[in-house]
């Protein structure tokens, strides 16, 4: 079962992997969790297939890096209210998924893993993944995402087919692959 916590206009924004006991107006955690999930709803536009809650920030310079500044403001005030666990235990796993995470700055991903850390603690070991689609990052941008914490990437290509990535309203083309 996953706990939700909502406290912003999109349906899911901080999630753990975790059982909520809950009466009228105070939710407790029953169980240790051991993986986070940190939704991060910035594309620049709507895949036609897309059902996911995101938010339209378009191509214009600096638009979702504006977004996320706010948004993940409330992230942080989410983790800040989400109950602590009392178990000595470490998350094994935080996953910022979306949206299009790599539209999100660097600086802003190391915030909300410090934040995750500092409430939850995240085993040395663990695994933080960030989905990026091509297009969205460069060597640097990538660099600062390693340096905030990110180990793992899984990079949405949908498809190797620009003819099919147009039909389908993705933003990318073979040429951000390369």
């Amino acid at each position: 079962i996953m706990g939700v916590a909502r406290r912003s206009q999109f349906t899911s924004t901080f999630l753990f992997a975790a059982r909520f006991a809950s009466s009228a107006s105070v939710h407790r955690v029953t169980t240790t969790p051991s993986a986070c999930y940190v939704h991060l709803p910035f594309c620049r536009r709507r895949c036609f297939y897309c059902d996911f809650p995101i938010q339209v920030v378009g191509e214009r310079r600096g638009a979702a890096d504006l977004a996320a500044e706010r948004y993940v403001s409330l992230v942080l005030r989410e983790i800040q209210a989400t109950p602590p666990t009392m178990a000595k235990t470490s998350l094994n796993s935080v996953y910022f998924g979306g949206g299009t995470p790599s539209l999100t700055p660097p600086h802003l991903i190391s915030r909300i893993l410090e934040a995750v850390h500092a409430r939850y603690d995240i085993a040395a070991d663990a695994e933080c993944t960030m989905e990026m689609d091509p297009g969205t990052f460069d060597m640097a941008r990538l660099q600062g995402f390693l340096d905030a914490g990110i180990n793992r990437v899984s990079l949405g290509v949908q498809s190797f087919d620009d003819a099919l990535l147009e039909s389908s309203g993705r933003a990318c083309t073979q040429a951000h692959r390369v």
